[in-house]
């Protein structure tokens, strides 16, 4: 493996940086290095890079004091702590913005002794966890096929022509992410949608409309 120094990993990180779009202001985390006899490629949120070099993890994510206590009370409820993953997984979404960032898994992983490719296999299957930021609000129109059926395809195609976005982005101003999910569980009063924590049921149109006026004030 080439030797490379910190200054020299640090230039490579900044230059990734502000290829992909970030606010070149904005410091680089702290970070910490893992010895591993293998390379990754640098993905997208820049959180691993590799280039024959050590594996390079951001450390941008611990859990609070008040958290950790919650955990604890989780960890309680279970006979073992895989059934806890995604309750802590939760706490971690709620404490790092409404998203999972890689070291908030990781985070997870060690709080309770678990590999973090066993939690991000949790992460991965649920869409209630964002693996991605999230605008303030999170709009998610279920496309099952109750809501089909009523009308969710000219719903989420009205919303994302209003927004002027589609599934997975989020508007320019950070207001709002789109995405389109699967089962909400509300097919007795579909057409449905979630907003953050919050469903919205029988949806129309003009009801949608006078939710994202409510939500702008």
């Amino acid at each position: 493996m080439r030797s490379k120094s910190i200054l020299q990993i640090l230039k490579i990180l900044d230059s990734s940086h502000k290829r992909d779009g970030n606010d070149s202001k904005r410091p680089l985390p702290e970070f910490c290095i893992y010895l591993k006899p293998y390379a990754f490629d640098l993905t997208p949120d820049l959180t691993l890079v590799t280039y024959n070099l050590p594996l390079i993890t951001y450390i941008m994510f611990s859990f609070t004091k008040e958290n950790l206590q919650r955990i604890e009370a989780e960890k309680k409820k279970y006979p073992t702590v895989e059934s806890a993953v995604m309750p802590v997984l939760w706490i971690a979404q709620e404490q790092n913005g409404n998203w999972l960032s890689e070291a908030a898994i990781k985070a997870t992983a060690d709080v309770l002794d678990l590999s973090p490719a066993h939690v991000i296999g949790v992460a991965s299957f649920y869409t209630m966890y964002n693996k991605q930021p999230v605008g303030k609000y999170h709009l998610q129109v279920c496309s099952n096929i109750s809501c089909s059926l009523l009308g969710a395809k000219k719903l989420i195609h009205h919303l994302e022509n209003k927004l002027a976005i589609t599934h997975g982005e989020t508007t320019q101003d950070g207001l709002y992410t789109f995405s389109e999910v699967e089962c909400l569980g509300s097919c007795g009063t579909a057409p449905a949608m979630q907003i953050n924590d919050d469903y919205h049921e029988n949806l129309t149109i003009e009801k949608m409309d006078e939710l994202l006026k409510g939500l702008e004030k």
